[in-house]
């Protein structure tokens, strides 16, 4: 599985998914694959509003 972590802002510092990311993202493989069907691709946003909320979202491809 490949993971890529980019920021909207253009930040040109690399930055290493955590194994905690990789953990989880294995996790939530195995439960789709048990259930019958896998992404090709997940797409997760996370960003903070102005007020200091944070926001979330994942958008995936089959």
């Amino acid at each position: 599985m490949t993971i890529i972590i980019t920021s909207p802002d253009g930040q040109p510092e690399p930055v290493s998914p955590t194994e905690e990311i990789y953990s989880s993202l294995y996790a939530l493989a195995d439960h789709f694959r048990e259930r019958g069907s896998i992404w090709r691709s997940a797409t997760y946003s996370v960003s903070q509003e102005q007020g200091g909320e944070w926001k979330y979202s994942v958008q995936f491809t089959y």
